[in-house]
């Protein structure tokens, strides 16, 4: 049995859905309920939803906005884009599911957009991020700045152990 067949069921609470241009899909996040308790948050593929049931109000956990809202990071990613290779259309198209501010600057041709987002979802925009390469800049905070250049390291160590080893296997 492939990993397409399994079917799972389970109860989820939702509170927003989101586009994502790069897969063109539609995600639903939304909270786990078990036994009337929110269990974490997810993002589930719309399309692969195949029933979904109305929870009964006494299954339904209260808390969820404050759930939601204390996974809010307290300091908005801070970028400085360029509009190179049609940046800041880009840039602007793919975090359109996150809230941000922009600030356009005439004398570099530069805009300073602060990206505010939720701790779980760090790794998908740390990606999304560095996939721009050298269009934009982030600016802070240190935390996400540091994970930034850890992220860019280890795909460095990588890439040299697998140079290596192609290199070790022809010799």
């Amino acid at each position: 049995m492939n990993s397409e067949s399994v079917r799972r069921s389970a109860s989820y609470a939702g509170y927003r859905i989101e586009y994502s241009a790069k897969d063109d899909k539609f995600r639903l996040n939304a909270v786990l309920i078990n036994r009337g308790k929110i269990v974490y948050h997810s993002k589930i593929n719309v399309a692969r939803i195949i029933r979904a049931e109305i929870i009964e109000q006494a299954k339904y956990p209260s808390g969820i906005s404050e759930y939601i809202y204390n996974h809010k990071m307290p300091e908005p990613i801070e970028i400085i884009l360029n509009n190179e290779r049609n940046g800041f259309e880009r840039v602007f198209v793919h975090l359109s599911n996150y809230e941000r501010n922009s600030e356009y600057d005439e004398e570099t041709n530069t805009c300073r957009v602060k990206i505010y987002y939720y701790d779980f979802d760090e790794s998908e925009l740390l990606i999304q991020l560095l996939s721009y390469g050298p269009i934009l800049k982030v600016v802070g905070p240190e935390g996400f700045k540091r994970k930034l250049v850890d992220r860019i390291n280890r795909q460095n160590r990588l890439f040299n152990t697998q140079l290596l080893n192609v290199y070790n296997k022809k010799t």
